[in-house]
């Protein structure tokens, strides 16, 4: 038995990638609490609406998506399809549903990022850490970039929504500087994981 990582092992490790993700997801939306910022004399209660049943039922539905993109790929498939006499009829390519896996995560995480804090959202970890999952499923460098300019991109949306001036900077350069420390550890730590992959 050789030590060669295969196209169905990389499935297999992304398919435990997205039961862990999800599961984290999932934990994560039932510790959140609906109430943001509680009801003052001059303000209502805001509510993330996080904790509803269409959040649930489009959580679920995306995971769905995604595990039906990783076991019908063509890397994946060759396993169970024999059982069902199915040779060779792989809907979609095993680097393809990579590729969309991830970018469904970013779509989701993303929508769940904005609606629960933005750059105080405890999803912005999950943002951080895809590259990193990336560069592990073995993706192309080019890709992994990808995901780390994605990454990067959503970090500094998030840091800077919302943000009111004021006739002090102080707070934008806060925020300029948790920009720029995240993204530069970002990137130094992923392009460690690209260099140092066999």
């Amino acid at each position: 038995m050789t030590g060669e990582i295969t196209p169905s092992n990389i499935v297999g490790a992304a398919l435990l990638m997205q039961f862990s993700i999800y599961l984290v997801i999932a934990v994560t939306l039932a510790i959140l609490p609906n109430v943001v910022k509680s009801h003052t004399v001059l303000r209502g209660d805001e509510y993330t609406a996080v904790r509803t049943s269409t959040t649930y039922w489009i959580v679920f539905a995306l995971f769905l998506i995604t595990l039906a993109l990783l076991l019908f790929s063509d890397a994946f498939s060759s396993i169970w399809g024999p059982m069902y006499r199915l040779h060779g009829k792989a809907v979609i390519t095993w680097s393809t549903s990579l590729l969309l896996v991830f970018l469904s995560d970013y779509a989701l995480i993303g929508a769940l990022c904005y609606f629960t804090g933005l750059s105080k959202s405890p999803f912005l970890a999950i943002i951080m850490a895809l590259p990193a999952l990336a560069v592990f499923l073995e993706e192309p460098a080019i890709r992994v970039i990808w995901y780390v300019v994605i990454s990067v991109a959503l970090v500094t949306a998030f840091t800077y929504i919302g943000y009111k001036t004021s006739g002090r900077d102080a707070n934008m350069r806060w925020r300029t500087a948790q920009v720029v420390v995240t993204a530069s550890t970002l990137v130094f730590g992923t392009w460690i994981g690209l260099i140092t992959r066999t």
